[in-house]
């Protein structure tokens, strides 16, 4: 297992890079219609497009539109092909109130208005999340295949401890993780942030010293877990304190605080692997 003990430096306001991109996703980022965002683990500053930090997310919700006859101004003077728009206010009224006036239409919910505005080829820092009773939800995570634990905003990994000397993997079959081979042992972790960079513990939270299920569904593939209050840890083994299920590695470091073996096991398994493009959504009932 790869552990990187560097602190993430703290930054004085929350802000997303975007491109204009009608072309073909950029490895490492997320498209949504025609804008890409978020920063690739390579090649974001020598890729072709022209990127743009977007405005502060601190004092508001953001709406990112394309802009196909670069009509706007960046900062540094060049012709920009994305515009921003910003509520007056970081609560989900205020951000309604901004999508509302926009493109005129009478949405009650951020939630509604996230999924309208995505669908129709805008970008939002607003993120979904709900809560009913004991259950819990939020999306804007994706796979990586890093043998490493999910070092970066956003990352889900499952990585694969060797039980022998040699390797180990990121692999995308969920439906390996709590279970062990001749091989491998086979593990969960979770990035404290989602993509956007928010800060996403008050809800992963639920998976530490409860008992419960845990689902993972991206598009039509989805896998549930059951997990008792010792599956999970939280702890500072890599960027953003990652939350994990790991049978070999634990809050100590090797063989220290690990998750006992059934712990976590597969009460339904995905019909396939999960991929590196799509988003992944997460849903968490405890009991």
């Amino acid at each position: 297992m790869i552990y990187n003990l560097s602190k993430k430096l703290l930054n004085m306001s929350t802000t997303t890079p975007f491109a204009y991109n009608p072309g073909s996703n950029i490895p490492g980022t997320q498209k949504v219609g025609n804008i890409s965002f978020g920063t690739p683990d390579s090649g974001f500053e020598s890729s072709s497009l022209k990127w743009w930090n977007g405005p502060d997310e601190d004092l508001g919700y953001i709406i990112t539109k394309p802009d196909p006859d670069g009509l706007h101004i960046g900062g540094d003077e060049a012709q920009a092909y994305l515009g921003f728009r910003r509520s007056a206010a970081k609560t989900e009224a205020s951000f309604i109130e901004l999508a509302n006036n926009m493109f005129n239409q009478n949405f009650t919910t951020g939630n509604s208005a996230k999924t309208w505005l995505n669908n129709n080829g805008y970008w939002t820092s607003w993120v979904t999340s709900s809560s009913s009773g004991n259950s819990f939800n939020l999306g804007d995570y994706k796979l990586s295949t890093q043998y490493a634990p999910a070092p970066n905003n956003g990352d889900i990994t499952f990585p694969a401890h060797p039980l022998v000397s040699g390797q180990g993997l990121g692999v995308t079959n969920p439906n390996l993780v709590g279970t062990a081979d001749s091989n491998y042992k086979y593990q969960l972790y979770i990035n404290a942030n989602d993509t956007n960079g928010n800060d996403r513990s008050s809800v992963l939270d639920q998976l530490i010293g409860h008992a419960g299920t845990l689902t993972l569904t991206q598009g039509s593939n989805s896998v549930t877990y059951n997990f008792t209050n010792q599956a999970f840890n939280h702890a500072n083994v890599g960027p953003n304190s990652p939350y994990f299920y790991d049978s070999q590695f634990g809050t100590g470091g090797p063989g220290t605080g690990t998750s006992p073996l059934g712990s976590l096991t597969v009460l339904s398994a995905s019909a396939s692997s999960f991929n590196t493009s799509d988003p992944i959504s997460i849903s968490i009932t405890t009991v």
